[in-house]
């Protein structure tokens, strides 16, 4: 079974991010959380799960996308992902993502404007945390993914993911 992959819409896929305005900043943004929710039903349908994700399940569904990702190498030497596990761990970081936001009131979406020097300058993060920190729920499950499949992370890692964001997620 293919699965979809995680293309942002023309222009901003051909744009390196950095140089993205912030009409384009903010297009992205749109177009990620007018997607997330049709990304996370097919990925929750992908892997058989039924019913609300809870943190919890983190662990199970961590332990069931591990499974499909090793089946997602494009490169044996690298282990690099293909693009359909990359879009795997993308969308289990919008679950992730969802999953915290539900459970930390104070927690919100917002776009990174500068400085441009800044590692998520230009996307969209979770703020509401200590330390004016941000989590970059796409690409640290990709991070994740990337650890999963080399050995170097556990399948719980979005397990532990949520457990450190809502540790430090500030209350509303």
């Amino acid at each position: 079974m293919s699965y979809p992959l995680f293309i942002p819409p023309e222009p901003l896929v051909s744009i390196p991010r950095r140089s993205w305005t912030k009409r384009q900043a903010d297009a992205y943004f749109e177009w990620l959380l007018g997607v997330q929710d049709s990304r996370i039903a097919c990925l929750l349908d992908h892997l058989s799960f039924l019913g609300v994700p809870e943190p919890q399940d983190l662990l199970a569904l961590g332990e069931s996308i591990t499974e499909r990702l090793r089946n997602q190498i494009a490169d044996p030497q690298t282990l690099d992902l293909t693009n359909e596990g990359l879009a795997l761990a993308a969308d289990l970081g919008l679950l992730t993502a969802r999953i915290v936001l539900a459970h930390n009131p104070g927690v919100r979406w917002l776009v990174v404007r500068g400085p441009k020097t800044y590692v998520h300058y230009n996307l969209p993060v979770l703020d509401g945390f200590r330390d004016s920190l941000h989590l970059e729920p796409v690409g640290g499950s990709i991070g994740n993914a990337r650890g999963v499949v080399k050995g170097t992370l556990r399948p719980n890692c979005w397990h532990v993911t949520y457990v450190y964001w809502s540790e430090r997620a500030v209350p509303p």
